[in-house]
């Protein structure tokens, strides 16, 4: 098992976890979150992630975005790549997201209640990517 491997091992049956204080934290570039079946939702935390280039969440039943602040979003210039898997919550792209304009690419796969694609995806310009999988609900 690599060092990385259990570090993290020792964090399996946690139940709270707070970072506080660690410089290198607003530096970091990945940040995926899976399997969390508790988490109803993520900000305004990730508003200090201002250097977040890739931002993966995956099959976190209860996570509702639909009220995101658009604050948080709008300090992620950063952000390059954003992944959505298995999120059934999910009924519609965040509104923030239109102005995290840096992002190049964005998946958005098995979301079964997944329904539109917003207008204003044509203001991202940077956007070479995207990609819509197994979303049944998609008009």
């Amino acid at each position: 098992m690599s060092q990385e491997a259990s570090s993290f091992s020792a964090l399996s049956n946690t139940k709270y976890l707070s970072i506080d204080r660690n410089q290198d934290l607003p530096y970091l570039e990945t940040l995926e979150i899976s399997n969390c079946s508790k988490l109803k939702d993520f900000s305004p935390s990730i508003q200090y992630l201002t250097f977040l280039k890739r931002f993966q969440i995956e099959n976190c039943e209860e996570l509702d975005m639909s009220n995101d602040d658009l604050v948080t979003w709008r300090s992620l210039r950063s952000l390059q790549i954003l992944e959505f898997f298995s999120l059934p919550k999910l009924l519609a792209l965040p509104q923030g997201i239109q102005h995290a304009t840096g992002l190049e690419s964005l998946v958005i796969s098995d979301c079964k209640r997944f329904t539109s694609i917003p207008e204003w995806i044509n203001n991202l310009k940077s956007l070479q990517i995207l990609s819509i999988l197994a979303c049944p609900t998609l008009k």
